[in-house]
C-alpha cells in the first residue's frame, strides 16, 4: 500500500489513490496465487518491500500482474531485477509475448526495460475509481 499511497500518488488524484489502496490483503487469494502464478518479492530486514506477480495465460502470452515497491526499495534497481528475472521465467515456460497495463507512474520505467506501447490509454475500475493504465508488450 506505501507504493500507491507515496510513489503513485504524485501521478493520480486522491480519490483514485484512496479506492486503489482501499483492499483487504487476502490470505488465501495470495496463497493460491503463489502456488499457481510466478510471485517473486523482496525482502529487506526480514520484512516484504516489494514483489512482481506474473501469470501465464496461455501458451504463448504472459503478464505482469503487478510490480510493487515500498518507498524503502524504489529506485535502487530491484524493479529491474525483479522483471528481468519473471521475464526470463515467462520465456522459459514457452510464453513469447509479456504484456501488461502500465500506471501512469511504470510506463517509463517499462519503457526503459524494452516493453514497447501496443494500444491507446485504457481505464481499470477499481473500486468504482477508475485509473488511467498504458497497455504495453515485450516479445521474448
Amino acid at each position: 500500500m506505501a507504493s500507491i499511497r507515496q510513489i503513485c500518488s504524485k501521478d493520480y488524484r486522491l480519490d483514485q489513490i484512496e479506492a486503489w489502496s482501499a483492499f483487504q490483503y487476502n490470505y488465501e487469494r495470495w496463497a493460491s496465487s503463489i502456488k499457481t502464478d510466478h510471485v517473486l518479492v523482496v525482502e529487506l530486514d526480514h520484512r516484504v518491500e516489494g514483489f512482481c506477480h506474473a501469470v501465464i495465460h496461455d501458451d504463448r502470452v504472459s503478464e505482469i500482474n503487478g510490480l510493487y515497491l515500498s518507498p524503502k526499495v524504489a529506485g535502487r534497481g530491484f524493479g529491474r531485477k525483479l522483471v528481468a528475472a519473471a521475464l526470463e521465467h515467462l520465456k522459459n515456460q514457452g510464453s513469447k509475448r509479456v504484456v501488461i497495463k502500465a500506471t501512469k507512474t511504470a510506463v517509463g520505467f517499462y519503457r526503459n526495460i524494452g516493453f514497447t506501447p501496443s494500444g491507446l490509454e485504457q481505464f481499470h475500475e477499481i473500486r468504482a475509481a477508475k485509473i488511467e493504465c498504458f497497455p504495453m508488450e515485450f516479445t521474448l
